[in-house]
């Protein structure tokens, strides 16, 4: 609901306001996996999670209906978008694993070779993503995102999202400022505000 303020100057919503939502690739479908090198011993994998991955929910409508469900929106009140977060940046927690695009990329040898056998087991891969909703909107947000990437064939995944926010500027340059330090030197400036 739009937060306004009436001519007494006393703060409310708008009823019928209409809302907008943002879904995340690879939550309600499967997701590709990429490898070079053998499955059994890779030199590197990529984790794709570009916007023509499947979304759950997977339609405005479900998201509506979902949305309505939850937080009991008045009837007049219409969903006025839903569109896809494109991951801009990722990292992977605990390895020296990150880069600017949309698939994460295993390239380290401790990441590939812990993370790799302990995903195939059936283990989940913790990743960090940051990007913003996939429109044109003015001043829109940057948001970081924490999720599970699990295994669901010999080369697809499916994403488990655990949270979602937007960042503060100093949030977004201290993210900036790890992204600037990668080697080699990737265009961070192309990707942060």
């Amino acid at each position: 609901m739009k937060p306004c303020v009436n001519r007494e100057g006393e703060r409310g919503v708008e009823e019928n306001s209409p809302w907008l939502a943002m879904g995340f690739p690879c939550t309600g479908a499967n997701g590709r996996i990429e490898i070079k090198g053998t499955y059994n011993s890779p030199k590197m994998i990529s984790f794709v999670l570009g916007t023509d991955c499947g979304m759950n929910p997977d339609s405005a409508v479900s998201v509506e209906r979902m949305v309505r469900e939850k937080l009991d929106l008045p009837e007049n009140s219409r969903l006025l978008a839903f569109t896809p977060f494109v991951v801009q940046y990722w990292e992977v927690p605990g390895f020296t694993d990150a880069d600017i695009g949309f698939a994460i990329e295993l390239r380290s040898s401790a990441a590939i070779d812990g993370n790799w056998k302990r995903f195939t087991g059936n283990q989940p891969l913790h990743v960090k993503l940051y990007g913003r909703e996939n429109t044109w909107v003015q001043g829109g947000f940057f948001y970081a995102a924490e999720g599970d990437l699990r295994i669901t064939g010999r080369n697809t995944f499916q994403m488990k999202l655990t949270s979602v926010k937007k960042l503060s500027p100093e949030e977004i340059d201290e993210v900036k400022g790890r992204c600037d330090q990668l080697k080699p030197k990737r265009n961070c400036s192309d990707v942060f505000p």
